[in-house]
């Protein structure tokens, strides 16, 4: 068994250095375009008063969707997409919600997972795959409202092949 346990660590070590393993790490950053996006909102009971600024409540279970054209540089890059699922009651800047979105780029897309509050400042979550050049991505993105939209930052994290 004492000859056995080192032969079983030494073949572990070279299989997983076989594999190359590590990732290469990307940082992407884009501007989202406040107008020329879409909004909707769907409205589970009990039922809220909707105005010119959006529901007046959210309740669990409402559904709340959204897109936002992307720009790098000033010229059109993608476009963010999201619904969000409302999970604690409350107005717009208190509720709390479980989101799940796709940006789209020119070298494919990223799939994000946030949940919190729905209107902060800043939005903090989860990179949890992508398409194209991202495919096994993972990492994290940080949307920060900015006069006339926000700002993303996306820390992509991809296995080297």
């Amino acid at each position: 068994m004492r000859r056995l346990v080192p032969a079983v660590f030494a073949v572990l070590v070279l299989g997983l250095s076989a594999c190359g393993g590590g990732y290469d790490t990307k940082t992407v950053k884009a501007d989202e375009e406040e107008s020329g996006g879409s909004f909707g909102f769907s409205d589970a009971p009990p039922r809220t008063k909707v105005g010119k600024e959006g529901p007046r409540e959210l309740s669990p279970g409402d559904v709340l969707a959204f897109s936002s054209r992307l720009k790098q540089g000033g010229k059109p890059a993608g476009e963010l997409s999201a619904t969000c699922a409302i999970t604690q009651p409350g107005s717009f800047r208190v509720a709390k919600a479980q989101c799940q979105g796709t940006a789209t780029l020119p070298d494919g897309e990223l799939v994000l997972n946030v949940s919190g509050k729905f209107a902060s400042g800043t939005t903090r979550g989860a990179i949890v795959g992508g398409t194209g050049d991202y495919i096994g991505a993972g990492g994290t993105f940080t949307s920060v409202e900015a006069g006339g939209g926000s700002k993303d930052t996306f820390e992509i994290r991809i296995p080297k092949k």
